[in-house]
């Protein structure tokens, strides 16, 4: 080890947010910083463990540890407990988190605490629940939070789950934790109520990239301060190394079991996707369609939507999502089509040309759902069922050169 560089620790959660968020960033870094990357192993089936061995071999991380699932309680907090022993061994210079909420993270935020070490929160993708209640602020109509059909379910079901939150809460946050490090995990109101607003009060510094978001934090947590940033992958567009595009990009929200309920049926979300790409389709009719699931979908949605266009004489894909970042292919395309999510606000980060269209009330249809125009700007919008147009595939402007770089402000620590 180079001792003449800091030493950082990246948390990054789970595993196929590495590539397109922190891998970049932890590359602009290496001359400065020996890199220490924490990854939870989920999903279980994602490989990645090949990649890291490779940074590792390649002077870029100095190690890197996979936590087993927080699903798996015990396992996980035991191989926190060593993990902590093991980076105590050694002085951290700067802790960068992708959120400040699981346990995972509070263990680490309090090992940096103890070292006198900065934390910093780095965006790694958007934080959908936090842009609902910036959404809240901007409007005078009431909008329903989140629906996971927890009401639909019977009364002894619905007691069993509450009674299941509350163990797996007191072991996560109060047991394993003072068994491990004397201290507990207390939670925010709003955590206890099962939002996910991705990082607080318990961090030094919060570093964004999408506007949308560093205007939610300054307005929920004005006492944090919060940076605006080039993402790394910014003005790395590669069209011009492409020689032929491959048509159109569907990115699916998700996973759809949360939008499902009694009046929004999984067939239902499927024939308005259906119909919705075939509209998109008369504009452009000699595009290819490949469509990328959400990475944690597990039910074969998309296939049925491939089948279904395919039935309309259409060119229709799978695009595996865990092995296609949107941020790697995007500019392999002529442009995409999605529901409200960072996938689209990434799809604007990684192409300068491609022309991104983000459709609301596709998926869900209440009013939970993000504006389009929360994610980012550059990101043409559009209600479903209201007619098309032209202008929604003409490309918007999205650099902002007067930005600091993410690796500036993380050598400034």
């Amino acid at each position: 080890m180079d001792t003449k560089k800091k030493r950082a620790v990246f948390v990054c959660g789970n595993k196929y947010g590495f590539r397109s968020a922190y891998l970049p960033l932890i590359e602009q870094v290496s001359e400065y910083f020996t890199s220490f990357l924490i990854l939870l192993d989920y999903p279980e089936g994602y490989e990645i463990s090949n990649t890291l061995k490779t940074l590792e071999d390649k002077g870029i991380l100095s190690g890197f540890s996979l936590v087993p699932d927080s699903k798996y309680i015990v396992r996980h907090h035991l191989a926190m407990g060593r993990l902590l022993r093991s980076l105590s061994q050694g002085k951290m210079d700067l802790l960068i988190v992708d959120v400040d909420f699981m346990p995972m993270h509070r263990y680490l935020i309090g090992l940096a605490r103890r070292q006198n070490a900065p934390v910093m929160a780095v965006q790694k993708e958007t934080p959908t629940q936090l842009l609902v209640e910036y959404q809240k602020t901007n409007t005078t109509k009431t909008v329903a939070p989140f629906s996971f059909n927890k009401n639909k379910l019977p009364l002894y079901l619905r007691f069993r789950n509450r009674g299941r939150a509350v163990v797996r809460r007191t072991l996560n946050h109060y047991f394993f934790p003072g068994l491990l490090t004397g201290h507990f995990f207390p939670m925010h109101a709003y955590e206890k109520s099962g939002k996910v607003l991705f990082a607080t009060d318990r961090v030094d510094k919060i570093v964004v990239y999408e506007p949308r978001t560093y205007e939610a934090l300054q307005v929920l947590f004005p006492h944090v301060p919060v940076v605006l940033a080039h993402h790394p992958r910014m003005g790395h567009c590669r069209c011009g190394e492409v020689k032929e595009k491959k048509g159109l990009l569907v990115i699916l929200g998700g996973p759809w079991s949360y939008y499902v309920s009694e009046t929004n049926s999984e067939r239902d979300i499927l024939n308005r996707w259906v119909d919705f790409i075939s509209q998109v389709v008369t504009y452009h009719p000699n595009l290819a369609i490949h469509i990328r699931p959400h990475p944690r979908e597990t039910k074969p949605y998309v296939e049925q939507i491939v089948q279904e266009l395919r039935k309309r004489k259409l060119q229709a894909f799978v695009l595996e999502a865990q092995r296609n970042s949107v941020l790697d292919i995007v500019c392999d395309f002529n442009g995409v089509i999605g529901a409200p999510s960072g996938a689209l606000s990434e799809a604007t980060i990684g192409c300068d040309k491609a022309f991104v269209i983000g459709v609301k009330g596709v998926e869900r249809i209440n009013d939970s759902e993000p504006e389009v125009g929360e994610y980012s700007d550059a990101i043409q919008k559009v209600q479903w069922g209201e007619p098309l147009s032209e202008e929604l595939f003409v490309r918007q402007a999205t650099t902002n050169s007067s930005l600091p770089l993410i690796s500036e402000i993380l050598l400034a620590v």
